[in-house]
C-alpha cells in the first residue's frame, strides 16, 4: 500500500513543536456505508460523543480512510455496491495495521447465521438497522483499543 499520508485537513496526536508533549485530538471513528442519511446520522451522534467521524459511501474509500485516520472503531454495512462489507472485513483483519481496530457490523440484512459467520471472521459485533446509537456508543467504548 505504501506510505499514505493523512489529508492535511485530518487532525493527528502530534508533539508539540515547543515543548515536545504529546497534543491530544479526539478519538476517531470511521463509518463505511452507503446508506448517506444514516451515516450522516452516526456522524452527528458520535460527534456530540466527542468522537470525530469519517465516513464514507465505498469500500474502496473506507479501506483507505482506515489508514489516514486510523480510528479507533469502524463502523461497516454489511451490502454496499460493488464490494462487500464482509470482504472488506476480512482485508481489515488481514493487514497488521488495521487488525487491532474493532470493527462493528451495521447491516439491515440479519440473521443468526449470518451474525454468527461475521463474528467468526472477526467482527466485534453485528446490529441490525435501525440500531440505537447509544448501544453503538457503549460497543466502541467497551471495545476501544487500550493506548
Amino acid at each position: 500500500m505504501g506510505n499514505i499520508r493523512a489529508p492535511k485537513f485530518l487532525s493527528h496526536p502530534r508533539a508539540n513543536a515547543k515543548t515536545g508533549k504529546s497534543t491530544k485530538c479526539k478519538d476517531w471513528v470511521l463509518c463505511i456505508d452507503d446508506d448517506q442519511d444514516f451515516s450522516y446520522s452516526i456522524k452527528l451522534s458520535l460527534q456530540t460523543r466527542g468522537y470525530n467521524v469519517a465516513r464514507a459511501q465505498e469500500v474502496d474509500k473506507g479501506y483507505q480512510l482506515a489508514f489516514e485516520i486510523e480510528p479507533i472503531a469502524i463502523l461497516l454495512d454489511l451490502v454496499m455496491p460493488n464490494d462487500g462489507g464482509d470482504d472488506l472485513l476480512s482485508q481489515i483483519r488481514f493487514h497488521p495495521s488495521l487488525s487491532h481496530i474493532p470493527v462493528f457490523i451495521v447491516t439491515g440484512m440479519y440473521s443468526s447465521n449470518v451474525r454468527d459467520r461475521l463474528l467468526a471472521s472477526g467482527a466485534c459485533e453485528v446490529f441490525r438497522k435501525p440500531v440505537d446509537l447509544d448501544t453503538i456508543t457503549e460497543a466502541i467504548e467497551y471495545h476501544r483499543p487500550q493506548a
